[in-house]
């Protein structure tokens, strides 16, 4: 059976080339998904980034990779469907299969090509540069896990402890604004959101949040400092840290999701896990 790929591709980058790049010497055909099948399946309508398939299929093309490029129509479906067919994990080629495709052989590619509703919500193993044992080290994150209790939130208590030459200089915990009683007096906006989704949408205030903002207030330099977590911070906290310069994030468990791994590592943040 021919192996042919079938592929969502609004805009051309490194990640389509590494796809192509793996799938060339396995497929004889390439069909881009047209717009009739686009705008149908994809949860937001036409994307402005969006080149036009018959134009991608020109670009692919001057590539020389694969013998055979079309963009697939309605009218040219039954093309495909005797056929197996390779094409990426993602939500919209996911759905063209399960609504067009049934009893076609799929292959779903692990490839990162776009930010979708899958990959937005997905936690993922953080990727740390290395373990630590050190004594020094199992203290300071301990004692991140014990701030951490002092914390009001009914979901989950965090806490963090920043470090300099080995001198604690700031530690903080999750807790509610204006008073940590809030939740109690008024409820918390999280109990009636699904557990997993909506992440930043929360009355609280996280603990790296408060550090930086405290720092902010009272003119100290975060810059160059460690910091010490019981969990992973968020996207947004990841932001903090790498913006405030601190230079390495110690954490004793969670996982990343967003771009909070790729942050801190972008900003140089040297990511330790302690045990």
């Amino acid at each position: 059976m021919r192996k042919i790929l079938v592929l969502y591709m609004p805009v051309l980058h490194a990640g389509y080339l590494r796809l192509f790049a793996s799938l060339a010497n396995r497929i004889s055909e390439a069909y881009i998904l047209g717009p009739e099948f686009t705008q149908e399946l994809s949860p937001f309508g036409k994307e402005i980034r969006a080149v036009e398939p018959d134009v991608m299929r020109k670009v692919i093309e001057a590539l020389e990779l694969f013998p055979v490029v079309r963009v697939l129509t309605p009218a040219t479906l039954d093309e495909v469907k005797d056929a197996e067919i390779l094409t990426a994990d993602e939500e919209i080629s996911q759905a063209f299969a399960k609504k067009y495709l049934q009893g076609v052989p799929v292959t779903f590619e692990k490839i990162f090509l776009r930010w979708d509703t899958t990959r937005v919500k997905a936690n993922e193993n953080v990727a740390y540069a290395r373990v630590s044992t050190d004594a020094f080290d199992r203290e300071m994150a301990d004692r991140a896990a014990a701030e951490a209790e002092k914390s009001s939130d009914w979901w989950r208590h965090v806490g963090a402890v920043v470090v300099r030459d080995r001198k604690i200089i700031s530690e903080s915990h999750n807790q509610h604004v204006p008073s940590e009683h809030t939740p109690y007096a008024v409820g918390d906006p999280r109990d009636v959101i699904e557990p997993g989704t909506m992440n930043l949408v929360y009355s609280s205030i996280h603990a790296e949040q408060d550090i930086v903002a405290r720092a902010a207030r009272d003119g100290a330099v975060l810059a160059g400092t460690d910091i010490y977590m019981n969990y992973f911070p968020c996207p947004l906290c990841a932001k903090l840290v790498a913006t405030a310069g601190i230079k390495r994030c110690f954490f004793k468990t969670g996982s990343t999701w967003l771009d909070a791994e790729s942050v801190l590592k972008a900003a140089g943040v040297e990511i330790i896990l302690v045990q």
